[in-house]
């Protein structure tokens, strides 16, 4: 049988005994009687000083076995063999000088003394791990200085501890058995209804527990528990009396005092209505109320407000389960519509109230909403995603007048590729009616032949370099405007597809070197997690290192933030129009044809910046060679060739008999 029982520490009064001795186990001590073990140790860690077991017999004839010590001569504390070199360990009796009447132990001060020490007692001896099962286990508190006096008939002990010195362990014995009375068995029961447990425990292990039960002041019945815990069903139908009375008895202890518990078997409570409705309600939705309690009814009342001038609350009703609550047809979006219900049934006491409060909504459903801001301008490819709206089935959209698509799952994917607009609504089961159209639109971006899309890849080709750690010098020479752009700064990849301009390593700064006319617009691409910042900075001449001026707060120079964080003048994907700014802290922005881009703080890392300049007719016709020949020639201003015949709007360069002149298609 397992006795692993957890005792309270309780001070008794000594009770006088027949004097068999007392033992102390001290440094001291052991030195007097085991002069040849090694005492050199200074902390029990110190494994050149460790002993093997040992045996000491105290003043009382006691023997007890030590599984490791080492001392300092004044402590000691045990090492178990299998945990070696960690102190834990233990001191065992392995020969008794009687009943154990009293044990103390002793700690040194200021040596992290523990709160409790384990012990274990038996009237067998406690040799093996096995052994430990049939003892009753117990915690001498530091609270109470570590002390026990018996309250059992035990001959045996064992003492574990962990790190602590232990300077004292001071053990008496008794040659004849102490008079001990019994633990008073404690009752506890907190359900009185005939559902409900009665529980009556001793804490004198082993004992037999003698149990009467009373109803309606007649004796109902008599129990006799060879177990120390004893549980039973509480007796009785509601409105009986119930007493019970408990006392322990065990050979060699003088009986238990009895204990008693009165009380009156209560009515089970009945359950709470159930209801599985969760969510919002509309005029007309059904809440189905029912129990589990055969005969069971329901009162309840129910109603909506505006929880301000607007309300409406029906009459108490009664009704058997199931309940069947239709939302009126008065209510309105915004409404709060609620039920306040109480279960009742024979023999049961009744229910605590249920009480459920519910949102109104519309019958009409929200259009589908989208990822995408209408009227932003993105990239060829960019994904929009439409979301379908709370209580739909299904999204519907059109585009540009094409034929109309249906998507039952939550999410619609469009990919745009083109200037395009969108028409989207939202369908569903009734009583939900379809939402409202709405419209969407969105333009590819486009560029002129004098913008400049800068990405890292146009710098860098080799990947084995964008490890975010490296700084690089590099640069790219645009064939459009022959603008020469200058990266200084690490490199990375976010993932496969996104290269990135790590301008997040410190003195990473992206520039140009030289001019092909002045900015008229500039845009910096989203960073990678949209929560940090970056600066840009606008200048008459090539910006190609940031100062510590630059860096500050409160620099006043001609510089934006760009970013998500708050506080940015700009967001990341946004245009900035130096010709619409005019100014900035004062400086004159709309003729600078140089910027720097640096990182605000942390994670401030862009794929791509977009320059657009003003166009400069000087630039490009020097690219294209000219042929020596009569024939004329169609180019792009880039020096791309072109078939006359296929000409779209734009600024051309013809070549004819050595001569190149400019023209434009509209």
């Amino acid at each position: 049988m397992n006795k692993f029982i957890t005792l309270a520490l309780i001070a008794m009064s000594a009770i006088p005994m027949a004097a068999a001795g007392t033992d102390h186990l001290t440094g001291a001590n052991f030195k007097a009687q085991l002069p040849d073990l090694n005492y050199s140790a200074t902390g029990y860690a110190d494994a050149t000083s460790i002993n093997p077991d040992f045996t000491y017999e105290g003043e009382s004839g006691a023997k007890y076995l030590f599984n490791q010590m080492v001392s300092d001569g004044s402590s000691w504390w045990a090492l178990s063999w299998a945990n070696w070199p960690e102190p834990q360990g233990y001191v065992t009796v392995t020969e008794s000088a009687g009943y154990l009447t009293s044990m103390q132990i002793k700690v040194n001060d200021g040596l992290w003394p523990a709160e409790s020490f384990r012990i274990y007692l038996s009237n067998e001896p406690i040799l093996t791990e096995d052994d430990i099962r049939d003892c009753v286990e117990m915690y001498l508190e530091k609270s109470a200085d570590y002390k026990w006096e018996a309250d059992g008939l035990y001959r045996y002990f064992r003492v574990g501890t962990s790190q602590e010195y232990i300077s004292d362990l001071e053990v008496s014995y008794s040659e004849t058995a102490p008079a001990i009375k019994a633990k008073t068995p404690t009752i506890d029961c907190w359900d009185k209804t005939p559902e409900g447990t009665v529980w009556i425990n001793t804490q004198t292990s082993g004992a037999l527990l003698h149990i009467t039960t009373f109803i309606n002041s007649e004796e109902a019945e008599t129990t006799v528990s060879e177990s120390s815990s004893f549980s039973m069903k509480v007796p009785g139908v509601p409105g009986d009396n119930v007493k019970i009375e408990a006392y322990a008895s065990m050979e060699g202890y003088e009986d238990s005092e009895v204990a008693t518990m009165e009380f009156t078997v209560e009515k089970p409570v009945c359950p709470q209505p159930v209801c599985d409705y969760w969510g919002d309600v509309w005029p007309g939705a059904q809440l189905v109320y029912t129990s589990d309690v055969e005969g069971a009814y329901m009162t309840y009342i129910y109603g909506y407000t505006d929880w301000n001038d607007r309300s409406w609350e029906s009459e108490m009703l009664t009704a058997d389960f199931p309940v069947t609550i239709t939302v009126p047809g008065d209510v309105l979006p915004g409404d709060v519509f609620y039920v306040i219900a109480t279960a009742h049934a024979e023999g049961y006491a009744d229910s605590s109230e249920s009480e459920k409060y519910l949102s109104v909504i519309s019958t009409v459903l929200d259009a589908p909403s989208a990822s995408i801001q209408s009227g932003t301008e993105v990239k060829a490819g960019t994904e929009l995603t439409l979301y379908r709206p709370k209580n739909a089935s299904a999204i519907h959209y059109v585009v540009n007048d094409g034929e109309e698509v249906t998507v039952e799952d939550e999410f619609a994917h469009i990919v745009i590729s083109e200037d395009c607009s969108i028409s989207t609504w939202a369908t569903g089961e009734a009583p939900f009616t379809p939402s409202e159209t709405v419209m969407l639109s969105y333009t590819v971006e486009k560029f002129n032949p004098w913008t400049d899309v800068l990405t890292p890849s146009l710098f860098c080709t080799d990947e084995s370099l964008y490890n975010g750690t490296d700084m690089l010098d590099v640069n790219y020479v645009s064939k459009a405007t022959t603008v020469d752009y200058v990266y200084h700064g690490a490199l990375w990849i976010y993932n496969s597809t996104d290269w990135l301009f790590y301008l997040s390593k410190e003195g990473s700064i992206l520039y140009n070197n030289s001019k092909y006319n002045r900015i008229n617009r500039i845009k910096i691409d989203s960073d990678v997690f949209g929560g940090s910042s970056c600066y840009i900075l606008f200048s008459d001449a090539p910006v190609t290192e940031i100062t510590e001026d630059m860096k500050n707060w409160d620099f006043d120079g001609p510089r934006l933030r760009i970013g998500k964080a708050d506080g940015s003048d700009y967001g990341y994907d946004e245009w900035i129009d130096l010709q619409a700014i005019g100014e900035i802290n004062g400086y004159d922005v709309t003729d600078m044809p140089y910027f720097a881009v640096w990182r605000f703080g942390q994670n401030g890392n862009t794929p791509r910046i977009v320059v657009d300049y003003e166009e400069n007719p000087n630039v490009g016709v020097n690219t294209i060679d000219i042929e020596e020949s009569t024939k004329s020639a169609i180019y792009t201003i880039n020096g791309i060739r072109v078939d006359s015949d296929n000409l779209t709007p734009g600024i051309y360069i013809r070549k004819s008999a050595g001569k190149a002149e400019k023209f434009i298609v509209r």
